[in-house]
């Protein structure tokens, strides 16, 4: 695991910020609270869950020379900023979204490629120490200014600072990168931008499962609620419903807000068998009228 001078700087000033922070006892409060909702089991198991799927794709990229020891750091920076936080936004979202497009078409980009280059060739320590917060320091008054109607012109002039700044840096890593292009082209350089690409997409039908498995324990919180339900009425309703929801998170999300209500009114088995012929009879004419319009649209065309 390799830091580079720009790992550091941020890993010192954070240090500093955070030091700075916890002096002040509403921030430690904060803190407290913010740490408390973290560790709840639904939040650990999550993690441990994404963790050990992460851990897995690592295992098999590295069993065919794509993943060594040195893209540690890497892989952990993919699993905060990407995989973990993406994984999150999903399952806490009210309506499932494309997890191919979200973890993939939206994450897996030029960016990548700009990122491992200003990732890997960096300043001195000394100028990136000075040159991070100073970073920070203009995107914040940046912020500051455009929120503020009265200094619009002031943001429009940090905006120019950040862009020359930003184009001062890209020089740098591109004349480094181009002054080093045997290295660009090597092994380590290739894994070391393919590493996003390849955890995005292979982390997509784990991320899919782990939402079909949420969504499902939302609607089985509901068939928990309301009195007059045995147990074997539950695991009858719980196994009906799997059979017809399938491994669709979209359809879960449709029944929940078609039926969710319903679901706790639940009283016996004929009550769930006509909830999911319901659900079944408008899923197929919602499916027959998709057909009928696109059909439509192709002849129109």
């Amino acid at each position: 695991m390799i830091f580079t001078t720009r790992d550091i700087a941020v890993g010192v000033w954070f240090a500093i910020l955070f030091a700075v922070a916890l002096s002040n006892s509403s921030v430690r409060h904060s803190a407290k609270e913010l740490l408390r909702s973290f560790v709840q089991p639904a939040v650990l198991i999550l993690v441990a869950l994404m963790g050990t799927y992460t851990v897995g794709m690592t295992w098999i990229l590295a069993q065919v020379d794509l993943w060594t020891p040195l893209l540690m750091k890497d892989t952990l920076y993919w699993f905060v900023a990407i995989g973990a936080t993406t994984t999150f936004s999903m399952v806490s979202a009210r309506e499932a979204t494309g997890v191919t497009r979200r973890l993939v078409v939206d994450n897996v980009k030029v960016v990548v490629l700009l990122e491992v280059v200003l990732t890997t060739y960096t300043f001195s320590l000394p100028v990136e120490l000075i040159l991070v917060p100073l970073i920070g320091l203009i995107a914040g008054m940046d912020a500051l200014a455009e929120s503020q109607p009265d200094t619009k012109r002031a943001s429009r002039l940090l905006k120019a600072v950040q862009g020359l700044i930003s184009l001062g840096i890209l020089y740098f890593a591109f004349s480094q990168a181009i002054a080093d292009i045997n290295d660009i082209r090597s092994m380590a350089m290739l894994r070391q931008v393919l590493l996003p690409i390849l955890l995005s997409i292979g982390c997509v039908p784990g991320v899919a499962l782990l939402l079909v498995y949420v969504k499902y324990q939302r609607l089985f919180a509901n068939l928990d609620l309301g009195p007059g339900k045995t147990t074997a009425l539950k695991k009858y309703a719980k196994r009906m419903f799997c059979l017809r929801l399938r491994v669709s998170p979209r359809r879960v999300d449709a029944f929940l807000r078609t039926h969710g209500i319903a679901v706790i009114e639940i009283r016996s088995r004929e009550d769930v068998d006509r909830l999911v012929n319901e659900f079944g009879e408008k899923t197929a004419y919602q499916e027959i009228a998709t057909m009928d319009r696109t059909l439509q649209n192709l002849r129109s065309g």
